[in-house]
C-alpha cells in the first residue's frame, strides 16, 4: 500500500512484489490504486485489509479526539488494546489517553493492565506507565505485580505447574533488562534455560542462536 503512494517508476514492481508475497503468506492481493479508491484514511485501510497495527490504532483514536469525537476515540483506543493482547503499547497508548481526558481512574486501571505484559512491548519507559498506574514510588513493580499475581492464585486454590514458573521466569528476566537498561546478551543463557524449563524447546534455541 505505501508503496502505491510512493508512486515513482518502481512502484508497480514493488506493488507487485509485496502483493505477491503478502498471498504467499495466505493474505489478500493487493492491486495499484485499491486505497484510493476506497476512499479510506491509510490508517483505516490497513487496519480493514492489512493487519490490526497498533500504530495505526493509536493514530486513529487520536484523530478522533482531535477531531472532538471523545467517544469515537476511546472506541478506537479499546479496540486496539483489544485486537493486540500482550502488548502493552496499546494499552499504554489507551492510558494516556484517557489520562489526558482527565479520566484518571479508568487511566489508572488501563496502565495497570499495561504493567502485567512484557516490558519491552511498551515502546516507552516503564516509568510513564508507572507514573498513570499511580505506582511512581514502587521501586520494583513487576515484583509487586507478581506478589498480587501469587496472592490470586492462592486464594483460588491454583496450583503453578512448574513449566509456567519457568515462563515467568523468563519474562521476568527480559523486563528487569529493560528496567536497567542493559543488553539482551546478559541474559542469554539465563534466558535460554528458562525457556528449556518451560518446555519451551524452539524459543530457548533462537536465544542460543541456533534457530
Amino acid at each position: 500500500v505505501e508503496a502505491d503512494l510512493a508512486g515513482g517508476d518502481g512502484a508497480a514492481e514493488a506493488v507487485g512484489f509485496f502483493s505477491a508475497a503478502a498471498v504467499e503468506a495466505g493474505g489478500l492481493p493487493y492491486t495499484r490504486g485499491a486505497h484510493t479508491e476506497s476512499g479510506l484514511s491509510l490508517d483505516q485501510f490497513l487496519l480493514l485489509r492489512v493487519g490490526p497495527f497498533a500504530d495505526c490504532w493509536a493514530r486513529l483514536s487520536a484523530d478522533r479526539v482531535a477531531r472532538g469525537d471523545t467517544t469515537a476515540g476511546l472506541i478506537a483506543a479499546e479496540r486496539g488494546s483489544a485486537r493486540n493482547p500482550g502488548w502493552g503499547c496499546c494499552l499504554l497508548a489507551q492510558a494516556r489517553m484517557l489520562s489526558e481526558l482527565r479520566r484518571l481512574e479508568e487511566a489508572r486501571d488501563v496502565a495497570l493492565s499495561a504493567l502485567e505484559t512484557p516490558f519491552w512491548t511498551f515502546g516507552a519507559p516503564v516509568s510513564e506507565a508507572q507514573s498513570l498506574a499511580q505506582l511512581s514510588r514502587v521501586e520494583d513493580v513487576r515484583a509487586l505485580l507478581r506478589q498480587v499475581q501469587a496472592q490470586g492464585d492462592e486464594t483460588r486454590g491454583v496450583q503453578v505447574a512448574p513449566e509456567e514458573v519457568w515462563r515467568r521466569a523468563a519474562l521476568d528476566l527480559m523486563d528487569a533488562v529493560v528496567l536497567r537498561g542493559g543488553e539482551w546478551g546478559e541474559i542469554s543463557a539465563d534466558l535460554a534455560k528458562a525457556l528449556e524449563r518451560a518446555g519451551l524447546q524452539e524459543q530457548a534455541e533462537r536465544v542460543r542462536g541456533g534457530g
